[in-house]
C-alpha cells in the first residue's frame, strides 16, 4: 500500500475513510477514540462524509473528513 501523504494530498485513501466510518458507528455506541493512523491520514482529506455519519454526532452536512475529524478531536 502506498503511504498517504497529509501534507500534500486531498484524498486520503479509501480503507482511512472507511475506517472512520466503521469508528463512528463504534464510537457512537461505545465512546472509542479514533486511532492515531486514521485520523492524521485524514486531516487534509476534502472528501465529504457521508451524511449519516455526521448525523450521528448532530454535524452539519456537507463536512469534510478533514473537518469532521478536527471538530471531533
Amino acid at each position: 500500500m502506498q503511504r498517504f501523504k497529509t501534507a500534500r494530498d486531498g484524498h486520503a485513501p479509501a480503507e482511512s475513510r472507511e475506517a472512520f466510518t466503521n469508528w463512528a458507528e463504534q464510537q457512537y455506541q461505545d465512546g472509542v477514540p479514533l486511532d492515531r493512523k486514521t485520523r492524521g491520514q485524514l486531516w487534509n482529506c476534502t472528501d465529504i462524509v457521508p451524511r449519516w455519519v455526521l448525523d450521528l454526532f448532530d454535524l452539519p452536512a456537507g463536512l469534510s473528513y478533514a473537518a469532521a475529524v478536527r471538530r471531533l478531536s
